[in-house]
């Protein structure tokens, strides 16, 4: 099927067909696949243990104030509202404060629980993995905290927002100027 699919390149406009798949697969598939690893990591890997650990409401508001403000709020900006893109970013962010409060509340944990077991729940012991074997000694390193902290709010809440703002950015410019000038069903 890879050999059919490839012989396509071959004709006079295979060039033409290179380039619009390597621009979809290199922009689109590359951003979607971030998000995706990013969503497993820090929001699939350990849910039944956050869950287990305080309740659904508190581990749930999370998950459902940052994917469900994150996907509208950074399509809606990119094709409604493209110079006030900044500010539907800020309500983004206010969105996750409150929602961080109101998980931490409804925890009824400690405020160190509630950040290792709820707020970076998966991506907490991710991170202590990556910085084995300072990690199970006992024992821990000072950077390994502040590490953990860095590398798992990046993966579990930053790198997803800002991929998922230029995958609304990409899909925006592409629908409002075709790519390279070819024509749209390309």
């Amino acid at each position: 099927m890879g050999a059919v699919l490839s012989f396509l390149f071959c004709f006079n406009w295979g060039y033409t067909y290179f380039d619009v798949v390597d621009h979809y697969l290199g922009v689109y598939l590359l951003l979607l696949l971030g998000v995706f690893q990013c969503f497993g990591a820090g929001w699939v890997f350990d849910f039944s243990q956050a869950v287990a650990a305080c309740n659904n409401v508190s581990v749930l508001t999370l998950g459902i104030a940052y994917w469900g403000s994150l996907i509208p709020l950074s399509f809606i900006s990119m094709f409604g509202f493209p110079s006030q893109g900044i500010w539907f970013m800020l309500a983004f962010w206010i969105i996750q404060v409150i929602a961080w409060v109101i998980s931490f509340v409804t925890s009824k944990l400690t405020c160190g629980q509630w950040y290792q077991e709820v707020f970076m729940y998966g991506v907490h012991k991710l991170g202590c993995a990556i910085s084995l074997p300072s990690c199970t000694g006992g024992k821990k390193a000072c950077w390994v905290e502040p590490f953990i902290f860095y590398w798992g709010f990046c993966i579990k809440y930053f790198f997803p927002f800002a991929v998922m703002w230029l995958l609304a950015s990409a899909t925006a410019a592409d629908i409002a100027t075709p790519y390279g000038g070819y024509y749209w069903g390309w």
